[in-house]
């Protein structure tokens, strides 16, 4: 919220902090503050010829908004009679302004209303609106449904600041309360990716897409995929799409990241599924990042996994986790004295698995 002031308001800020300004020195012309049925109102009847009285908000920030929205709780005391002096209800100016205004307040306050009022003519974008009272004290009289009034805020105005000019030219109103706010969606958590809070759009552009980060078990890749998410002009994130990457031998599970199955596999980082083994190939175990052949079987350099060929060993080195073995020659239909070092995994295991190593 911007700026709260009245009765059933969160803050309450006092009316105390807005200023009253008149036209003359008419003194029953103006905006009265009262305590009615224990509520502290604004109260105002006027009827005559040539007279206007304002209500001016507290300096407020915008707070790099792009739509405010302003809802002001008034009942009009008197229902408009046949006097051409009587207006259906109050006025709402919204004034921009970078600096704060340290004198003559309520003559300055007026001209610049004024001056942004014609301003915005030009621009079409309209500043000034006309908010329908919530009740009628004449009960034959059906006031519409009450809803926020909307403001768009251009992009350079963003960073400055507002005064909320209330005008009366002719109406008995008694003002309760005012609120100005604008929406944003919060910073969100879902799943295992993390959205900033994001300032809602304005309501005619509809939904911005919102590129979160990555947590938890999955990574965050400089080139890779990111999750993402909807921020709807209301503050609410719709569409979330969780695009985060699982490492090399991992898949997404219904929130985490999770190891790819037996006889799956998934050879680099990404958000993609572990793929399965070909037929005659399988894997050490679960998290598998490649898929070895089947048991009694070896690589083929054409790439086809074919049986352990019976051949001389003729050396045989020892390291610290594995051994490396030489043989002289295959009788297969390859080059003669083609030599291949091959790597046991886990050699304890009655289906030990062998690959080509080099």
């Amino acid at each position: 919220s911007l700026l709260e002031t009245g009765y059933g308001t969160f803050n309450r800020q006092p009316w105390k902090l807005w200023q009253n300004c008149r036209l003359n020195t008419n003194n029953a012309i103006e905006f009265k503050l009262q305590t009615i049925n224990g509520k502290q109102v604004n109260t105002i009847c006027n009827q005559q010829r040539n007279q206007r009285a304002w209500l001016i908000s507290p300096y407020f920030a915008l707070e790099q908004a792009n739509e405010i929205y302003i809802k002001v709780r008034y009942e009009n005391t008197l229902f408009c009679p046949s006097n051409r002096f009587c207006a259906p209800g109050l006025n709402l100016y919204a004034t921009v302004l970078f600096d704060r205004i340290e004198s003559n307040f309520c003559e300055k306050a007026i001209l610049q209303a004024f001056k942004a009022l014609v301003e915005s003519q030009h621009q079409d974008r309209p500043i000034i609106v006309t908010p329908q009272p919530y009740s009628y004290s004449d009960t034959s009289v059906s006031p519409s449904p009450q809803s926020p009034i909307s403001f768009l805020i251009s992009k350079e105005w963003r960073s400055s600041n507002m005064y909320l000019t209330v005008e009366d030219r002719g109406t008995c109103s008694r003002i309760e309360s005012i609120k100005v706010w604008y929406n944003v969606c919060a910073p969100l958590v879902y799943l295992e990716a993390y959205f900033p809070r994001t300032v809602a759009p304005v309501t005619v552009n509809g939904s911005i897409t919102v590129t979160g980060t990555c947590s938890g078990t999955s990574i965050n890749i400089p080139s890779g995929t990111k999750p993402t998410a909807d921020c709807q002009p209301d503050g609410t994130w719709t569409k979330y799409v969780n695009n985060c990457p699982c490492r090399a031998g991992q898949e997404r599970g219904e929130v985490n990241c999770k190891d790819c199955g037996y006889g799956y596999y998934k050879d680099s980082p990404s958000s993609y599924k572990c793929r399965r083994c070909r037929s005659d190939m399988t894997t050490i175990g679960e998290g598998a990042r490649m898929c070895v052949c089947q048991k009694n079987k070896i690589l083929h350099p054409s790439g086809e996994c074919i049986p352990i060929p019976d051949c001389k060993l003729f050396y045989l080195e020892v390291k610290n986790v594995s051994a490396v073995l030489q043989f002289d020659s295959f009788q297969e239909e390859i080059k003669p004295n083609t030599t291949f070092n091959l790597e046991c995994f886990n050699c304890s295991r009655k289906d030990t698995n062998y690959r080509r190593y080099s």
